[in-house]
C-alpha cells in the first residue's frame, strides 16, 4: 500500500509507510458508532449508579457524566468515591445486545494487510472489547489486548494507562499510531510520540473546508470518518 495526500492529514509527521504499531480503540472505533452501543451502555451505566447510589434515573446520568469528566471513567468515579467492585460494575454496564454490530469483511481485509502488530487498548473491560470484534469477524487479528485492568483500573487519558501500554508491548513511539474516537486520549498518545487518527464519523474535511479548531491543536495527526474512510483516504492497495 502507498500513502495517499489528503486533506485529512493534518501534522507533517503523519506517516503511514512507517507504522509498525497499529493500535486501535474499540467502541465507536474499531465499531462504527452508527451502532449505537453506547445507548445501551449508558442506560446500564445510570441504572448501575441509581441503584449503587440510591438516586432517581436524572440525578444518576448527572453523577455519570460528572464522573466521566473527572476521573476519565463514571466506574474510576465510582471505585474512588464509593468504593465500587470494578468487576460488578462492568458486568452489569456490558449486559446489552451486541446484534447491532455486524460482521465486517471489508474491515477483516483491512486489519489483515496492515503490516506489523495490531494491538487493542481499551477502556473497557476484555470481555466486552472481545465480544465486540467478535461481532466484527475480526477477534482473531489482534496480537495483544490491554484492558482496563490492565491499566489497575486507571483509564486513559491518565498517562499511567499509556506507560503500561508501552511497556506490556514494548511499544517504539516512532513506529506506532493510535485510533480514537475520544480527543483527549490521543493527547496523552500524542505526548509519547505516537501518531494520531481521530476516527469522528460526524466530522468530514476537504480541500474547501478547513479541518475544525479541535483538531487543530497540534495532537491529531489525521482523522477520518470511521475506519474505512480513513484507510481509504490514506492508503491504496
Amino acid at each position: 500500500m502507498e500513502l495517499l495526500a489528503n486533506a485529512n492529514r493534518l501534522t507533517p509527521e503523519f506517516d503511514l509507510g512507517r507504522v509498525q504499531t497499529w493500535i486501535f480503540d474499540v467502541d465507536n472505533t474499531l465499531y462504527p458508532a452508527e451502532c449505537d452501543l453506547f445507548s445501551q451502555i449508558h442506560i446500564r451505566m445510570a441504572e448501575f449508579v441509581a441503584k449503587t447510589l440510591s438516586l432517581n434515573l436524572e440525578a444518576a446520568k448527572l453523577v455519570r457524566r460528572e464522573y466521566f469528566t473527572k476521573y476519565g471513567t463514571t466506574m474510576r468515579g465510582l471505585m474512588e468515591e464509593h468504593g465500587v467492585d470494578p468487576n460488578d460494575y462492568m458486568a452489569y454496564v456490558h449486559d446489552v445486545d451486541y446484534s447491532p454490530i455486524k460482521r465486517d469483511d471489508a474491515l477483516r481485509q483491512l486489519i489483515e494487510g496492515l503490516p506489523g502488530r495490531k494491538l487493542i487498548f481499551t477502556n473497557a473491560s476484555l470481555e466486552h472489547g472481545q465480544k465486540c470484534a467478535r461481532q466484527l469477524g475480526v477477534e482473531d487479528l489482534f496480537d495483544g489486548w490491554f484492558d482496563i485492568r490492565d491499566a489497575a483500573y486507571e483509564p486513559k487519558p491518565d498517562m499511567a494507562a499509556y506507560h503500561k501500554f508501552a511497556a506490556r508491548f514494548e511499544v517504539e513511539p516512532q513506529r506506532a499510531i493510535f485510533f480514537e474516537d475520544t480527543l483527549k486520549n490521543l493527547k496523552s498518545a500524542k505526548q509519547l510520540g505516537w501518531q494520531t487518527a481521530y476516527i469522528d464519523p460526524t466530522v468530514e474535511t476537504t480541500a474547501a473546508s478547513p479541518p475544525p479548531t479541535f483538531v487543530q491543536a497540534g495532537y491529531v495527526d489525521a482523522h477520518g470518518a470511521g475506519l474505512h474512510a480513513f484507510f481509504q483516504a490514506h492508503w491504496q492497495p
